[in-house]
């Protein structure tokens, strides 16, 4: 009888640490979808302007009516913006492809949606411009946020070049 109990404490002992180092794992909740990005060239009357349907805080590129040879990207930064009255002082970088490009700017507080929009102009004939025509590529940095969005379809982003002066 005293066999029985000691095997059975000698399974009881492998089991238990077993049993007490990995906590039991939680069902896993289904991930949130992620944002789909569909970017929609616009040209109307005051502008020639791609940013995402679904989204007027969205990231973006356009150039104005009547055109002046500048493109402007903004950016949507979705983060708490800096401390003190708005404007803030920044820079902000805009890649596509190799080309790059870091200019000063200025940071408007987004009261909207919350965060901060920062805006630069670049000459329609800039590499990074010529280059964003060429692929679609696109990333924005400022205040320490980079742009998650996804590149702009290839003719939608060589229109927008090309109906912006380019």
């Amino acid at each position: 009888m005293n066999r029985t109990l000691i095997g059975l404490c000698a399974c009881a002992t492998i089991a238990i640490p077993s049993i007490s180092t990995s906590a039991p794992k939680a069902a896993s909740a289904p991930a949130a979808p992620a944002f789909h990005w569909k970017w929609v060239l616009t040209v109307n009357a005051d502008a020639v302007y791609i940013g995402e349907a679904e989204d007027d805080e969205s990231n973006s590129v356009s150039c104005n009516k009547p055109l002046n040879g500048k493109v402007e990207f903004h950016l949507h930064v979705d983060a708490d913006p800096p401390k003190g009255p708005a404007p803030w002082k920044t820079r902000m970088t805009v890649r596509s492809g190799a080309a790059s490009v870091t200019v000063p700017a200025k940071a408007e507080d987004n009261e909207d949606a919350g965060g901060a929009d920062v805006n630069i102009d670049l000459p329609v004939k800039s590499p990074v411009v010529v280059a964003f025509g060429q692929t679609g590529a696109l990333k924005m940095n400022a205040l320490g946020y980079n742009s998650d969005s996804p590149p702009v379809p290839v003719a939608k982003a060589a229109k927008l070049v090309k109906l912006c002066g380019g």
